[in-house]
């Protein structure tokens, strides 16, 4: 809160009184005293409230963005740990292409393996299904914008997978697992990588995900956390990136997935 504007509100408030005051006993200038100092109060308290509300976006956007970060930064950190050698690593960004994400993740990884970032545009893919699909140009952009929002379909990350295939030691999801993923080729693949969903799950319910972690498809998937305090605006995020990830994801594996179902 601006003390500054607080003080000059209060200011006019009492210019106000006192313009009221000289109207009420007939004094000469009492009314465009509190006129005056009437718009000036309303203008400031205006500009009280929009610089509020606007700290509380800023707030709201750092926090999450803090979490972003922290939640590339403790996967990078359990690749690093996981994987010896030299992992080759192939990365995936969300639709949003979350830069927070991915600088997270490359900072954990520094010094360790290699990692290859492949951005798929989601949006151009669907720019030019929308033409095989017949839809009308003034639905486009509408479409499109729906499309998008299933997340990287198949198709196209096969395309992009097919340029590190049989170089890749582990493939990092931070999109989500496409909706037609059973159309992946990588399932038939003699020795494909393993594979991170960590995009955040909100269920573990689904026989795919839970078989595949099972099944050792999945290393390991990441779940969004239930406990509230994660979710608190008041809650300050942890300064220690796996603290901070413990507080809004939990780390799924063959080993424990059974008690999140």
């Amino acid at each position: 809160m601006n003390v500054m504007i607080v003080l000059l509100i209060l200011a006019s408030m009492v210019g106000m009184v006192v313009g009221l005051k000289k109207q009420k006993e007939g004094l000469e200038g009492g009314r465009p005293l509190t006129i005056v100092c009437l718009v000036l109060g309303a203008l400031l308290m205006i500009v009280q409230f929009r610089s509020v509300f606007s700290s509380d976006a800023r707030d709201r956007l750092n926090r999450e963005m803090a979490y972003r970060q922290a939640l590339g930064t403790r996967i990078g950190q359990i690749v690093a740990s996981e994987f010896e050698g030299n992992p080759r690593v192939v990365v995936i960004p969300d639709v949003r292409r979350d830069a927070t994400v991915i600088n997270g993740f490359t900072s954990a990884m520094r010094g360790t393996g290699t990692v290859e970032v492949l951005e798929p545009d989601v949006e151009a893919y669907f720019r030019e299904r929308r033409q095989e699909e017949n839809i009308p140009a003034e639905y486009a952009d509408a479409w499109v914008e729906d499309m998008v929002e299933f997340g990287v379909p198949a198709e196209l990350l096969n395309d992009l997978l097919r340029q590190v295939e049989g170089h890749t030691d582990v493939l990092v999801l931070f999109s989500e697992l496409p909706f037609d993923f059973r159309e992946l080729d990588i399932w038939d693949q003699t020795e494909r990588p393993r594979i991170i969903l960590a995009s955040g799950q909100d269920v573990l319910d689904d026989e795919d995900i839970a078989g595949g972690l099972e099944r050792g498809f999945f290393h390991g998937v990441v779940m969004h956390n239930r406990n509230p305090e994660g979710w608190r605006a008041d809650t300050p995020v942890p300064r220690d990136a796996a603290k901070a990830f413990d507080h809004r994801y939990i780390w799924v594996t063959r080993e424990n997935y059974r008690q999140h179902l």
